[in-house]
């Protein structure tokens, strides 16, 4: 939606969406590593976790700079949108269904 439109109450609109996305999936995330991990590493798990969230962050925020900067603004967030669509596909086969993050499911 963001990389979509040059109008900037559609693109608040995108980014809310994103935002709100981000919280979910970071709330979701953080609590599956704290029910998940036992308590004598449970610090240290939050902290690696944490560590690369950090790391990925500074690093794709270069190279998606890098990529903008090659081809423009929109391309470069319409290809990061078509990235993060692939990896869910992706994830959702491979990790089949994200059913491991839930403890309580019942393995298939």
């Amino acid at each position: 939606m963001l990389g979509a439109t040059t109008n900037y109450a559609i693109g608040l609109v995108g980014l809310t969406i994103m935002g709100v996305a981000h919280v979910g999936t970071a709330t979701t995330v953080s609590t599956a590593l704290q029910l998940q991990v036992d308590d004598a590493f449970r610090g240290r798990a939050a902290v690696a976790h944490m560590q690369g969230i950090l790391l990925g962050v500074g690093l794709g925020s270069l190279a998606l700079a890098q990529l903008a900067d090659a081809t423009s603004l929109p391309t470069m967030e319409l290809m990061s949108a078509v990235a993060i669509a692939l990896f869910v596909v992706a994830g959702t086969r491979v990790f089949a269904g994200f059913r491991l993050l839930d403890t309580n499911a019942v393995a298939r």
